[in-house]
């Protein structure tokens, strides 16, 4: 039968870098999710993130991966739904993440695909800016998303969300209207995902 059931964790919430001492809800914009089974890949995917020394009680940890990327690789990989029906169900292109490695349908490899080799996929310059700032991305072609978030973990811009032949892109952040402080790139292609650190001055 442990050939035949994936299982996993997930949950409406996530949690807040600091306790605000029962002041409140500790809910937060992210969590970590466990896949486990005998058909799932071994391993962690994505990043440690990084926890300010002097972190508020309303800080996030910005998330890596959205949780409904999560859902439709679970629907592909494991349950064969095919790309059409899965725009059906989730209502939109999501980041596919190779979590089975023998699924009934496919075998999914992964000697290709870059993780954490040093590889730079997302740069913006200058950093720190003041207004705007020029974000250049290496894709390797296909669907390609860079999400802004904000330390709450909130998206408040999608500088680009569609497909690229394969090869280096820019575009720009423009900031205006935003505090200051610090924002996250987040970029999404194919498997390969990076987060980069910008911050906003005056």
């Amino acid at each position: 039968i442990d050939d035949r059931v994936v299982g996993m964790t997930f949950s409406e919430f996530g949690r807040r870098v600091k306790s605000n001492s029962s002041l409140g809800t500790d809910h937060g914009a992210a969590a970590p999710v466990f896949v486990f089974g005998k058909n799932v890949r071994s391993g962690i995917t994505g990043n440690n993130p990084a926890i300010p020394v002097n972190a508020a009680t309303n800080e996030n940890v910005p998330f890596q991966y959205d949780f409904r990327s999560i859902y439709a690789s679970i629907l592909k990989q494991w349950f064969c739904v095919n790309d059409t029906d899965l725009q059906t169900i989730m209502l939109r292109n999501f980041q596919e993440i190779h979590l089975c490695i023998n699924a009934a349908c496919k075998t999914t490899g992964l000697e290709d695909i870059v993780r954490g080799s040093g590889e730079e996929l997302i740069t913006n310059y200058p950093n720190p800016f003041v207004d705007k700032t020029t974000v250049t991305f290496r894709t390797k072609g296909g669907h390609t998303l860079i999400q802004v978030m904000d330390q709450m973990g909130r998206v408040i811009r999608v500088l680009t969300d569609k497909e690229y032949i394969a090869g280096v892109y820019s575009v720009t952040f423009d900031s205006h209207g935003l505090q200051n402080g610090v924002y996250y790139a987040r970029f999404q292609n194919g498997a390969l995902q990076q987060v980069r650190a910008m911050l906003k001055v005056r």
